[in-house]
């Protein structure tokens, strides 16, 4: 076997479409620097809940003094993420179950 060969299925492309079987290409987040996984991680899990967009969590890393490349590095990696779609809240009164419509349906 050739020494190249020995390694190869540690590229970055090769590991990437095995991820991609699993989960959806769009939920794989790429980080350049390994430094800043901790930022990116804090910040998916901020945009997932919801907690804050990627402006507020920029902000909140600008005020922990984080570095312009930093910024930049977690910016790219975090800008596919979406912020998740608002749940529904019921206003006024939730109608009881239907317990004297004498509908054609049987229960079993």
């Amino acid at each position: 076997m050739d020494f190249k060969d020995q390694y190869a299925q540690y590229a970055d492309e090769i590991i990437l479409a095995q991820w991609a079987t699993v989960i959806p290409p769009t939920h794989i987040l790429r980080i350049d620097d390994p430094k800043s996984i901790i930022d990116v991680l804090l910040g998916a899990l901020a945009l997932s809940e919801g907690v804050r967009d990627l402006d507020g969590y920029l902000a909140d890393l600008r005020l922990r003094e984080a570095s312009e490349t930093r910024l930049a590095q977690v910016k790219e990696t975090l800008k596919t993420l979406t912020r998740p779609v608002a749940k529904g809240a019921v206003e006024g009164e939730v109608p009881a179950g239907g317990g004297g419509r004498g509908g054609r349906s049987r229960r079993l």
